[in-house]
């Protein structure tokens, strides 16, 4: 579409392609895990969003398909939301409450029946990845965090007012993936001048295990080991690396 990017509906058993009527320019879309719902978030047409915040959420039951709910509790800055397993809420980011610049995330939590909104990252001293928070069947939420330069996965249990971040062993956690039950995890990681590998563990909590993968970097690529810098600046306290 010369307007953007439009949202289609596949019935699969009779083949018929139904055009949902979702605002373009639709850039992100999740499935709930009952099947009967599909968030859709928006960015809007002729690229409104370069102005500011544009992005729209809506809400497209498969009893009703036909006619979509804008959920206008979500905020225009929302980047990326995933529903829970009992898909009653949504988790996603949006713009980060206290004194951050634009682009800076926290992770919040949408109740759908109430129309609640609760910050769960709301005092911690990180800052959110751009990755798909992962909410699990015990009501918490898996989210990739950066601890300086260190990129790390963070738990929030339900109802905690801090968050657990998980002891894996590689220094840089890149991505991470799940299965639907949550019983098996993927990651990338990296640290320490080695190249990035792929690793499995089953519970976050177990030693993770490397998986053998074609190589994720040119052969011979050269690398060092990085030093950490820390020195003072004030009341602040500032980080660096050195790679000689």
């Amino acid at each position: 579409n010369a307007h953007g990017s439009r949202l289609y509906l596949l019935n699969v058993a009779s083949g018929k392609l139904m055009l949902l009527p979702v605002d373009p320019d639709v850039r992100e879309a999740d499935w709930s895990s009952d099947g009967g719902k599909l968030l859709a978030l928006s960015e809007g047409a002729n690229g409104v969003g370069d102005l500011g915040p544009a992005t729209s959420s809506w809400l497209v039951s498969m009893a009703d398909s036909s006619h979509p709910q804008e959920l206008t509790g979500l905020p225009p800055t929302i980047e990326l939301a995933a529903w829970t397993p009992d898909s009653g809420s949504i988790v996603y980011l949006a713009q980060a409450k206290h004194d951050a610049p634009p682009g800076y995330a926290d992770l919040y939590l949408y109740n759908t029946a109430a129309k609640t909104t609760r910050d769960l990252s709301d005092g911690f001293k990180g800052s959110m990845r751009h990755s798909l928070p992962v909410p699990l069947a015990d009501g918490s939420v898996v989210q990739l965090v950066e601890l300086g330069f260190h990129g790390k996965a963070a738990r929030y249990a339900s109802g905690a007012s801090e968050p657990e971040v998980v002891a894996l062993p590689p220094s840089d956690v890149s991505a991470l993936e799940t299965n639907a039950q949550g019983k098996g995890w993927l990651f990338l990681g990296s640290g320490g001048g080695d190249p990035q590998k792929l690793y499995y563990t089953a519970d976050l909590q177990s030693s993770p295990t490397p998986v053998k993968t074609p190589p994720l970097a040119p052969e011979r690529l050269l690398s060092v080991a990085p030093k950490r810098l820390q020195w003072k600046s004030e009341s602040f306290t500032i980080d660096g690396r050195l790679y000689l």
